[in-house]
């Protein structure tokens, strides 16, 4: 878990009221771990949308899973990782004895993505095998040079979109 030094986000009951009614809530618990409202913790957060009948879904990519993080998992649906994380996680245990951990722990579905080679989901029950769409390689840090050349994009375009970006 990278740590992003808050200490808390606070989240006003109105905000929370309308995160509730969301169908989908897409996070990670380098952040949820910092959520407040009012007297309410990361868990009880997180709980409140799945109790509301949100799906909630975190995405971990590659950090590792600590133990202050198994109160979320009761409210997680689903909780996304890559092939690197999910090699962490394993530690020398079967892929299988790892997951069901996690799955044990509360996680409702455990997607493991394997790049180029799809992804492999972990169900109470069940695995399945995704496999990867081949597709044309895309090399999207390009645009920085077509960018910065000239005729490329002005200041001006530059600025405009910089003044749109949300936080």
């Amino acid at each position: 878990i990278i740590d992003t030094e808050l200490n808390t986000i606070e989240i006003p009951p109105h905000t929370q009221q309308m995160i509730c009614g969301a169908s989908v809530v897409y996070s990670n618990y380098c952040e949820v771990r910092h959520l407040r409202c009012g007297e309410l913790a990361g868990p009880q957060v997180m709980a409140q949308w799945k109790a509301a009948g949100a799906r909630v879904c975190c995405d971990i990519d590659v950090a590792d899973i600590e133990e202050d993080l198994r109160p979320y998992f009761a409210s997680t649906d689903i909780l996304f990782m890559n092939e690197i994380g999910f090699a962490r996680l394993c530690a020398g245990r079967a892929p299988g004895q790892a997951s069901a951990d996690i799955l044990q722990s509360g996680v409702g579905m455990l997607v493991v993505t394997l790049a180029e080679h799809g992804s492999r989901i972990y169900c109470p029950g069940r695995t399945i095998d995704v496999p990867g769409v081949p597709v044309d390689v895309v090399d999207v840090t390009g645009a920085i040079p077509r960018i910065l050349r000239p005729g490329g994009v002005t200041r001006e375009q530059i600025e405009k979109v910089a003044g749109c970006a949300v936080v």
